[in-house]
């Protein structure tokens, strides 16, 4: 079960190491406050914690509420990847007629052209984040080497260094695999 009390994350009666804000976007928070956990996967909040818990080191998500530029490294609401959206199936033209469309909504541009618009960000089960001390690539290195233990957890994907180079992400789609599922650019692939 997750929970949060005040503003930390709780899973299954724990506290967890991270702050409610630290996983969803300020809008999304400036209106659920507290409740914004309703939009987080327990398997997402369960794997991330495990990872916390396992490299014994703070994980850097969402900085919004310190001032900071990450706000979509956790949840993210349904309108993020739209633009893609629209420009995969109905051409840049048209992309760039929805664009003009929406000018006056006075919403960030970056929330509509931020990631994929089939995102496991928007159903609440992906984090996107650094862990203080390591690098990326080291950080996959142990996950891979530790695969099994994260799978039970909950993760199920990562992204390829090539895709992801200066931060990790994790995800918990259904893949169906009895590995980590690498997602590269062009490609996922199996490894």
């Amino acid at each position: 079960m997750l929970a949060v009390h005040g503003i930390r994350v709780y899973l299954d009666g724990k506290p967890t190491n991270f702050d409610i804000r630290e996983l969803v976007p300020e809008e999304i928070y400036r209106v659920y406050g507290a409740q914004s956990i309703r939009f987080l996967q327990y398997s997402g909040v369960k794997w991330l914690q495990f990872s916390r818990d396992f490299f014994d080191a703070p994980h850097y998500l969402n900085n919004w509420h310190r001032g900071g530029n990450y706000n979509y490294r956790g949840y993210r609401p349904p309108l993020a990847g739209v633009y893609n959206m629209v420009s995969d199936i109905y051409g840049d033209e048209k992309l760039i007629q929805f664009k003009n469309s929406i000018d006056d909504l006075g919403i960030s541009e970056n929330a509509f052209s931020l990631g994929s618009w089939v995102s496991v960000h928007k159903m609440g089960g992906a984090f996107d984040y650094t862990v203080k001390g390591l690098t990326a690539a080291k950080v996959r290195e142990k996950i891979r080497e530790h695969e099994t233990e994260f799978m039970e957890a909950g993760l199920t994907t990562i992204e390829s260094g090539e895709y992801a180079p200066t931060w990790n992400h994790g995800d918990n789609r259904p893949t169906g695999l009895n590995k980590l599922l690498i997602v590269s650019p062009a490609k996922t692939k199996s490894q």
